[in-house]
């Protein structure tokens, strides 16, 4: 499948399953990170970021994500590998918890601050 075929079909599952599961008001964008949405400021963001060597991905929507929340503003990342992200978001957001949920890792950080915690 090309990108723009599994993009158009992630959009259309998201939509889905937000419909099968009552939940209103959801807006869909296809793009890199948060350069497709409206330039606004979010009190939550859910994520299940892309597996990359390299991480690159992954760092980009991590400080669009800060840069992005309201301060309070949480963000939650499904993942499987655990120590670069607990790392990166705690160089980002300051800390994170923990969670694991079926051989997965849900990392919850929270913006508290202006500024990155450290870079």
């Amino acid at each position: 499948a090309s990108s723009s075929t599994t993009m158009g079909a992630s959009f259309r599952m998201a939509r889905a399953n937000a419909t099968r599961n009552g939940v209103g008001d959801v807006r869909a964008y296809v793009g890199d990170a948060l350069d497709a949405v409206p330039d606004r400021a979010f009190d939550l963001i859910l994520c299940n970021p892309p597996y990359q060597t390299d991480f690159s991905v992954a760092k980009k929507l991590i400080c669009k994500s800060f840069n992005r929340l309201e301060i309070g503003g949480k963000l939650y990342l499904v993942v499987k590998r655990r120590d670069w992200y607990f790392n990166k978001l705690k160089s980002v957001f300051g800390g994170a918890r923990t969670h694991i949920e079926d051989g997965y890792f849900v990392f919850e950080a929270q913006r508290r601050e202006r500024r990155y915690a450290q870079k």
